[in-house]
C-alpha cells in the first residue's frame, strides 16, 4: 500500500526527461573528474617510483590501465556521450574489488571498491541496477574469497556476515537516500515549474501593464487639455506635454516643484486650497478660474480636479485637468454685451415707437384741430385769427420737421459717418459756438474755450454736432441765472491715448438718479422745456462710435452739471 503510494507520488512529481538526462550528465561529467583527479594523485608518485627502482613495472602498468578508460570515458562525456561513462565508472570500480577478491580472499581491503560501485550505479542509473550489482558482489566476492581462503564455510561465516551486512546496508541506505532524493527533486520540480508559470503571468501580467500604461499615455498626451497630479504634500508628480508648455519648463523641472515655485502668490494658496478641499471631502470639484504661469499673461481655463486614490482606496494626492476658457468667455462676454446693447436698442426701439405714435401725433393733432379753427374763421371772416391760426400751424409742422431731422440723424451716426482725420478740438468748439451764436447771445450767456486743447481723432462734423448739443442743452436749462456762463475744456485720461473733454455749465444741475436718464431717447426731464429729447441721445451715441464714453455729474439742484466724455488723440489699435 504504502509502496503504491510512494509510485504514485514519484509518478505525480516525475521530472521530465530532458532534465532527468542533463541530471545524469552532470553527475557523470563530475564523477569522471573526480575518479581522474584521484587517479592522477596515485599516477604520478607510483610512475615516478617505478622509475626511481621503488615500484615494479606491473604496478605502473595496473594504474595506466585503470587511468585509460577513466580519461576515455570523461573525453567522451565532454563529447556529449555521457551514457559509456555512467556504465564505465562503476564497472572500473568493481573490476577493481574483484581484482582485490581474486588476490586476497574476504579479507582484502578492496571491498571498498566494490562499495563504490555500488555508490555509482545508485547515482548514474537507477535503484534496481544497484540491487543486481549488490546481488552481482556478493555471488562474485563471496565465491572468489571461499575459494582463495580454501577453509569451510563455517570457518568464514562471521565474515562473510559482515561483509553481506555491510553492502546489504549501504544499499537500503542508498535505496532510501534515493528516493528521498528523487522525491525532493520531484517536489522541486512542481515548486519549480509553478514558479515558472507564476513567473510567465506576472511577465504576461506586467507585459499587459505596460501595454495599458502605453495607451494610457499615448491617450494622455493626445489630449487637447493640461493633466497633471500632486501628491498629498502639493508637489507635481506627473505633468503631461501640454501642461509643460503651459508653464514653459521641462517635465522633469516640474516633478517635486508646488504651485508656489510656478504661480503668483494669491492662485498658488488658491490653488492648494482646492486641493486640499478635494482630498479632504474625497469630492471632484470643477470651476472656471485664473491661471498664470510665472512670467506670462493671465488667462482663464475650466479647471476638474478629482482625488487620486491607490488601490488600497487611499487618497495620495489630487488629479487635475484643465483648458483654456479664455477665447470662450471673451466670447460670452461679448455676447452679453450684445445682448445688453440689443436690449438698450429694443428699449429705444420701443420709446421711438411711442414718439412715432405720441410726440409726431401731437403736432398733426394740433395741426388739424387749427385746421378745422381756421375753416371756420374763414367762413366767418375773421382775419386776425386766421392769422394765429395759421402761426400755430406753422409752429406744429415746425417742431415736426424739428424731431424728423433729429431722428434722421440720430439714425445715421454709425451707418453714414464721414472720413476721420485728425482735427483741433478748439476749431470744432468754435465752429459749434458760431452756429449757436444767436442762442447764446439772446440768452447774454459767456463762452469760455480753453486755450490749447488737444488735437483729436475723428468725425469733425459730427464732432461738431456733440458741442452743439451739449452746449445748446447748457443754454436750455439754465433756469434764471443772472451770470451764465459756459466752459469748453480737457484734462488727461487715465486710459493712454484718450483725452477727457467736458463741458461745464452753472445752471440748474442734475440729481444723480437722473444721470443715466438724461442719455435715454426721447427723456425730458421737463416735459414743458423746448426741444425733443434727442439731443442727449445723439451725443453717447456720436461718442460711443468713435470708441469712447460720455457721462455727467453735477453737486446737485442749482450747482452746475458737467458732461464729460472722451476722445482718443490717433486711431485706436484693432
Amino acid at each position: 500500500m504504502l509502496r503504491d503510494q510512494f509510485a504514485e507520488t514519484l509518478e505525480a512529481n516525475a521530472l521530465l526527461p530532458q532534465e532527468e538526462t542533463l541530471r545524469r550528465k552532470v553527475m557523470v561529467r563530475t564523477i569522471l573528474t573526480l575518479m581522474g583527479a584521484a587517479l592522477l594523485v596515485f599516477t604520478i608518485p607510483i610512475v615516478l617510483g617505478t622509475l626511481s627502482g621503488f615500484f615494479d613495472v606491473l604496478s605502473s602498468l595496473i594504474i595506466l590501465l585503470i587511468d585509460v578508460p577513466v580519461g576515455l570515458g570523461w573525453w567522451l562525456s565532454r563529447r556529449g556521450y555521457w551514457r559509456p561513462g555512467s556504465y564505465l565508472a562503476p564497472a572500473l570500480m568493481f573490476m577493481l574489488g574483484l581484482y582485490g577478491s581474486a588476490l586476497a580472499g574476504l579479507s582484502t581491503s578492496f571491498v571498498l571498491f566494490y562499495a563504490l560501485a555500488i555508490l555509482l550505479v545508485s547515482l548514474l542509473l537507477d535503484n534496481r541496477a544497484m540491487w543486481y550489482t549488490l546481488a552481482l558482489v556478493l555471488i562474485v566476492h563471496l565465491g572468489l574469497g571461499l575459494i582463495r581462503l580454501g577453509q569451510p564455510v563455517e570457518e568464514a561465516l562471521p565474515a562473510v556476515i559482515t561483509f553481506t551486512g555491510g553492502l546489504l546496508g549501504q544499499a537500503l541506505l542508498q535505496s532510501y537516500a534515493s528516493r528521498q532524493i528523487t522525491q525532493a527533486l520531484a517536489q522541486a520540480h512542481t515548486t519549480t515549474a509553478r514558479l515558472r508559470t507564476e513567473i510567465a503571468e506576472r511577465a504576461r501580467v506586467e507585459e499587459a501593464l505596460r501595454a495599458s500604461q502605453a495607451v494610457l499615455h499615448s491617450l494622455i498626451e493626445s489630449l487637447p487639455q493640461n493633466i497633471f497630479s500632486k501628491d498629498t504634500q502639493g508637489r507635481f508628480i506627473f505633468a503631461n506635454q501640454r501642461y509643460c508648455a503651459t508653464e514653459g519648463k521641462a517635465a522633469h523641472e516640474l516633478v517635486g516643484q508646488t504651485d508656489r515655485e510656478l504661480h503668483p502668490p494669491e492662485l498658488a494658496e488658491k490653488y492648494r486650497a482646492d486641493d486640499q478641499h478635494v482630498m479632504e471631502s474625497g469630492q471632484t470639484i470643477e470651476l472656471v478660474e485664473e491661471h498664470q504661469p510665472l512670467g506670462k499673461e493671465k488667462f482663464y481655463v475650466q479647471v476638474i480636479k478629482a482625488p487620486l486614490v491607490d488601490a488600497h482606496g487611499i487618497i495620495t494626492g489630487t488629479l487635475g485637468i484643465f483648458w483654456d476658457i479664455t477665447d470662450q468667455r471673451r466670447a460670452a462676454q461679448e455676447r452679453d454685451s450684445l445682448i445688453a446693447e440689443l436690449q438698450a436698442k429694443n428699449e429705444e426701439l420701443e420709446r421711438f415707437t411711442y414718439t412715432v405714435s405720441h410726440d409726431l401725433k401731437a403736432p398733426l393733432i394740433t395741426i388739424r384741430g387749427f385746421l378745422g379753427l381756421l375753416e371756420q374763421d374763414a367762413r366767418t371772416g375773421q382775419h386776425e385769427r386766421m392769422q394765429a391760426d395759421m402761426q400755430r400751424i406753422n409752429e406744429a409742422t415746425e417742431r415736426m420737421r424739428r424731431l424728423l431731422d433729429e431722428l434722421l440723424e440720430l439714425s445715421r451716426v454709425g451707418r453714414m459717418m464721414n472720413a476721420p482725420q485728425e482735427i483741433s478740438f478748439e476749431a470744432i468748439a468754435r465752429e459749434a459756438i458760431e452756429l449757436l451764436d444767436g442762442r447764446l447771445k439772446a440768452r447774454a450767456v459767456h463762452v469760455h474755450i480753453a486755450p490749447g486743447l488737444p488735437t483729436v481723432y475723428g468725425d469733425r462734423l459730427r464732432l461738431v454736432e456733440v458741442i452743439q448739443n451739449l452746449v445748446d442743452n447748457a443754454v436750455k436749462f439754465m433756469g434764471n441765472q443772472p451770470s451764465p456762463r459756459i466752459e469748453i475744456g480737457a484734462h488727461v485720461s487715465e486710459t493712454p491715448g484718450q483725452t477727457v473733454f467736458f463741458v461745464q455749465d452753472n445752471g440748474i444741475g442734475l440729481e444723480p438718479h437722473f444721470y443715466e436718464k438724461v442719455f435715454g431717447l426721447f427723456n425730458k426731464l421737463d416735459a414743458r422745456s423746448e426741444g425733443t429729447g434727442v439731443g442727449l441721445a445723439l451725443v453717447k451715441r456720436i461718442i460711443e462710435v468713435h470708441d469712447g464714453r460720455v457721462w455727467v455729474e453735477s453737486p446737485g439742484l442749482q450747482g452746475g452739471t458737467t458732461f464729460y466724455f472722451t476722445l482718443a488723440a490717433a486711431p485706436l489699435p484693432g
